[in-house]
């Protein structure tokens, strides 16, 4: 994800209720890039939750890709991870680049991202 950095983008996101013991989803409507609020339809939603094992949170997007983020800090600072670093690290390495640079797999996830956010 080269170029991402935390200051590069934010983005609007919910936390949802989540079952008991379960930590809430985190749902990505909007997001900033290229110095524009940009919105994603539909949503991202990741589920997030707490590998006691290794230690960390970790989340998979259920919305059409296997990816999964990882942070060893509180959840709060995992949903920055994902606002901040993630989105707009997929964003740039990925939506950005050109077909000609990018697998079968990656070139999954840049029509993903290009169709999900406006």
């Amino acid at each position: 994800m080269a170029g991402a950095t935390a200051n590069a983008a934010q983005t609007a996101h919910t936390r949802e209720t989540a079952p008991a013991g379960a930590l809430a989803p985190v749902v990505v409507r909007e997001i900033e890039l290229e110095g524009r609020a940009r919105r994603v339809d539909p949503p991202f939603r990741f589920n997030v939750s707490f590998n006691e094992a290794e230690g960390f949170y970790e989340s998979i997007e259920e919305g059409g890709h296997n990816a999964m983020y990882l942070a060893d800090d509180t959840p709060d600072r995992f949903e920055a991870i994902l606002r901040e670093i993630v989105l707009p690290g997929l964003w740039e390495e990925y939506a950005l680049a050109g077909d000609e640079e990018l697998s079968t797999g990656a070139l999954a996830l840049k029509r993903l991202l290009l169709e999900r956010i406006a």
